[in-house]
């Protein structure tokens, strides 16, 4: 998703953002991507050992979201009203 090695590249990934939307809060739509991603690499890490080298794509995609958020959820207001 979004990486060469999916079908669906960020251009596809823009698409639907564009198309369809992001939802709230939109501007946490591509780390949201990110952590989909990094799940989907864990899976296909521990299913087929020869992928190995995914546990360093999902750490730097792990580091990145440290980066943003150093606090993780601690730092969250959710600001949606039911």
């Amino acid at each position: 998703m979004g990486d060469p090695r999916y079908v669906f590249g960020m251009e596809y990934i823009d698409m639907y953002k564009n198309e369809i939307g992001a939802s709230e809060p939109q501007q946490y739509f591509y780390d949201r991507h990110d952590m989909y991603t990094i799940r989907t690499d864990i899976v296909v890490a521990a299913i087929c050992p020869e992928r190995f080298k995914l546990i360093e794509t999902l750490k730097e995609n792990m580091r990145k979201l440290l980066v943003r958020f150093p606090n993780g959820f601690g730092d969250f207001k959710d600001h949606a009203t039911l």
